[in-house]
């Protein structure tokens, strides 16, 4: 043997070239030829089987025949295949579980894939009896990642006795709840207690917490001291006594997705040394003036940040977007952010023509934002803005790489308007503006295309004259294939027949 395959970072190495080069699923199936048939390569092509798994069957199907038997099961309307035990647990039987259980680092468990995949699902009572074996056990010692959907097949049951899959190794854990399987408390006052060491917690909710789950769920993450990266999906917000705890960790990197009510607003502030090294910042408010309350508190230099106004409290005023946009003045983003996303609605009152120039004009603290790589800005009035505008943004946005603009019907922006945006942002691989899509003079473009976008989405956009706009879009994205759009008219699908009569040709 080459004395090269002695050294076992080679040997992981090539394990992971051969996955990589030959696609997930034919690479799982030449790494499990290739532990059957080379000594060498056995273990680490072993480890890199056994390193993600959707479910803990394959490790029950180690385990002696006469043990576990396979049965089918109707689960949402689909077929998949339920392992149960046949008979009691006994020593013998965890010799080679102990052994590929080791192994495992992510567990995975969502229902998309035993529902469609038919995949193997382990039935509750499997998990009954490994729980209650004594002496108990950790059945995956090195588990890092769990990911669990509350509807999986037979995983809500067996929720209780979960206790024997989570363990001090998780540094993962994420939780979707749905509106038939919610998230149970107990697993939620568990956490802290069996999974100590977690830096990331995912938790997301499809229905209201009810209080005894909300309560749960905040007084487990107190409890936890190693948080990074918290993404809670669900209402109602956190509690006053988590978000203090929450500021007080140096650690904490990532806080998104959490429901701000009026009353917790004056709770998010850096003051006093609060949020110290947060960078990531995801939020959702009833109104403009609980935004403005909670920007004017955060004052950190945020890597990525998301604020989704939802307009079920009133004002979405111009008045109220006008301070919310203004409380970005001399903030200490402005030069940090990466990555900006807004959200929500408003009202441009009557006389439209002066207030459509105020909106604008807030509109401009965007261009103040000059390391933004990616810009999403989700409000039906970006409708009312025009070419102008986009241009003297674009200038100042010289790294951008996705630009989504969506408005409403009848926008004021044009194919044209899109010029200065290739010229000033070369990275750009992403666009989806909401436009009036009608043809321009091609000499306008000087020479100027983007070689980087292959779709482009046209969200609530008009178009007129598809062959000439297809003579202009292929003049600007030479490898453009495809236009995304939403609204079902000839025309749109005119110009996509273009697209792949164009790409047929190529081919």
């Amino acid at each position: 043997m080459h004395r090269c395959l002695y050294i076992s970072e080679i040997l992981s190495l090539v394990c992971d070239n051969v996955l990589e080069e030959n696609g997930y699923t034919p690479g799982l199936r030449t790494l499990a030829g290739v532990a059957r048939t080379c000594r060498a390569f056995s273990d680490p092509a072993l480890d890199l089987l056994w390193r993600s798994r959707s479910s803990i069957a394959p490790l029950i199907r180690v385990m002696p025949d006469d043990l576990w038997m396979e049965c089918e099961s109707l689960q949402q309307g689909r077929r998949v295949k339920v392992i149960k035990y046949r008979r009691a647990l006994e020593d013998s039987d965890w010799s080679r579980f102990e052994y590929y259980g080791s192994k495992i680092r992510d567990l995975t468990q969502f229902s998309y894939f035993a529902l469609n995949y038919f995949e193997e699902v382990v039935h509750e009572d499997v998990f009954m009896a490994i729980t209650g074996y004594r002496p108990v056990r950790t059945i995956l010692p090195k588990l890092r990642q769990v990911a669990l959907e509350l509807d999986y097949p037979h995983l809500a049951p067996a929720i209780p006795f979960y206790q024997c899959i989570l363990g001090p190794s998780i540094r993962s854990l994420t939780m979707s709840g749905t509106e038939e399987e919610k998230l149970p408390a107990s697993l939620l006052l568990s956490i802290p207690r069996l999974c100590p060491n977690i830096s990331t917690l995912h938790i997301s909710s499809a229905v209201d917490l009810d209080p005894e789950n909300h309560s749960a769920l905040y007084r487990s993450l107190c409890r936890l001291r190693n948080l990074r990266y918290v993404d809670v999906v669900s209402s109602p917000g956190p509690t006053e006594e988590a978000v203090l705890h929450l500021s007080q960790l140096i650690s904490l990197k990532s806080f998104k997705s959490i429901v701000i009510s009026s009353s917790q607003a004056s709770s998010f502030t850096t003051q006093g040394g609060c949020f110290k090294n947060l960078q990531d910042f995801s939020f959702e408010v009833n109104n403009w003036d609980i935004a403005t309350q909670v920007m004017k508190g955060m004052h950190s230099s945020f890597v990525t940040l998301s604020i989704c106004v939802n307009g079920k409290e009133g004002p979405n005023t111009l008045a109220a977007f006008r301070k919310f946009m203004s409380s970005f003045h001399g903030h200490p983003a402005l030069s940090s952010i990466l990555s900006l996303k807004i959200a929500g609605h408003v009202t441009i009152p009557k006389p439209r023509t002066m207030n459509t120039r105020s909106f604008s004009e807030s509109m401009k603290m965007l261009s103040s934002f000059t390391s933004l790589q990616d810009l999403t800005v989700n409000i039906p009035s970006l409708s009312h803005l025009d070419d102008s505008w986009l241009s003297a943004a674009a200038a100042n946005w010289p790294h951008l790489r996705s630009l989504i603009l969506r408005g409403k019907e009848n926008p004021k922006m044009t194919l044209e308007g899109l010029i200065p945006v290739l010229k000033h942002c070369p990275d750009l691989n992403d666009l989806d503006v909401t436009a009036f899509w009608k043809p321009f003079q091609l000499r306008l473009l000087e020479g100027i295309c983007n070689t980087e976008i292959r779709y482009i989405n046209v969200w609530k956009s008009k178009i007129e004259s598809p062959i000439a706009v297809f003579r202009c879009l292929t003049t600007m994205f030479p490898k453009l294939r495809m236009v995304c759009y939403d609204e079902d008219e000839a025309d749109w699908g005119e110009l996509n027949e273009m697209f792949e009569q164009c790409a047929a040709y190529v081919d």
